[in-house]
């Protein structure tokens, strides 16, 4: 695994660690899923010297309304040519005994097909009841789950 635009890919192997963070993810689904959420070349040239994409507003991904405006401000550009960019993935990743994806079912999310895949390659699964960032959502359901998980 190798750390890309959307998490933890697969080159990394047995280096990956877990280290009990919850303010980020990881998976080691294609990186062009980034399709399903912002990439539009039109944007990147209107509004990012045409190379990168501005962010989908926090309204996008059902951000709970007391942290919407702080989701809003971290978010920036992003070069578009990572949601183009293929990960490699051998199925290594599969052997990793605690590996799994947690769906938040808040929203017409657009990474249902990523979480059925997941089901498919056996890793665990679990789905939360919030927005895409689960982090602010659910922070203590989902501290418990990956505690639980590792």
């Amino acid at each position: 695994m190798d750390d890309g635009p959307l998490g933890v890919r697969e080159e990394v192997g047995e280096q990956f660690k877990i280290i009990g963070r919850t303010d980020d993810f990881a998976t080691a689904m294609p990186a062009t899923l980034g399709l399903a959420a912002t990439w539009n070349p039109e944007l990147a040239v209107a509004y990012g010297d045409g190379w990168k994409v501005p962010p989908r507003p926090a309204s996008f991904f059902a951000v709970n309304a007391a942290d919407a405006d702080w989701v809003d401000r971290q978010c920036t550009m992003h070069p578009l040519s990572s949601f183009a960019a293929p990960a490699r993935i051998s199925g290594a990743c599969d052997d990793i005994a605690t590996i799994g994806y947690i769906l938040a079912r808040g929203f017409d999310s657009p990474f249902e097909q990523f979480y059925a895949k997941a089901g498919e390659r056996r890793w665990w699964q679990a789905e939360l009841a919030c927005g895409h960032d689960v982090m602010l959502d659910r922070p203590n359901e989902l501290t418990a789950l990956l505690l639980q998980r590792t």
